[in-house]
């Protein structure tokens, strides 16, 4: 079982899991609290091999994202990103964002286009918008036809353009000393262009 979860925002989860033989705690460097689920199972099956408790709580500190997929990027001057360009549906969007929401600094927002949503595809997208002005997030720059609806409704600081490219300025003027930025999208939107320029940075 799962216990003690205590959510640190940008900088992960921290929790015990506890099986019939043995207590961990564990510290996830990976934001997002469905995070302790994958843990928790990472944690019985290095139990179940036959590893060390030192090694499956070392072995979960050491854990990676693969790809855009949530991946914190720290900059100069206290500014991170928060990649998780690979793929996006409104579950893992709005976790995404209460993620960004629970960090500390000015709070940016790059959302493009969710794809495949078939007739939830505007009232998906709005209710981005809704929830980014729900959770207070400093700057919305929203990116594609379908995250227009994003913008429309986030507030009137908000911000749209119609692909990556056009979009990169604004990220680049917004990413600041003390900032937090966000950028997630269907994987056909190719926001990783905007984390590329991002990254020239540094």
């Amino acid at each position: 079982r799962v216990s003690e979860v205590e959510d640190l925002g940008i900088d992960g989860i921290r929790c015990v899991v506890t099986t019939a033989k043995e207590r961990y705690a564990l510290s996830i460097p990976v934001p997002g609290k469905h995070m302790v689920y994958s843990a928790a199972m990472a944690a019985a099956i290095g139990e179940y091999l036959g590893e060390t408790k030192e090694e499956i709580e070392r072995g979960v500190a050491a854990y990676e994202p693969a790809g855009s997929r949530m991946h914190v990027i720290t900059f100069s001057e206290n500014r991170r990103l928060l990649d998780d360009c690979y793929n996006a549906n409104p579950q893992s969007m709005s976790a995404a964002l209460r993620v960004l929401a629970a960090s500390e600094g000015k709070k940016i927002a790059v959302l493009g286009d969710m794809k495949e949503l078939g007739e939830l595809t505007e009232s998906a997208h709005r209710a981005m918008g809704e929830l980014c002005a729900l959770l207070g997030i400093d700057r919305v720059i929203a990116v594609g036809e379908y995250a227009r609806g994003i913008a429309d409704a986030a507030h009137e600081s908000a911000e749209w353009y119609p692909d990556a490219e056009s979009a990169i300025g604004a990220a680049k003027a917004s990413f600041t000393e003390g900032s937090v930025l966000l950028c997630k999208a269907s994987h056909s939107m190719h926001l990783e262009k905007i984390v590329e320029e991002l990254l020239k940075t540094t």
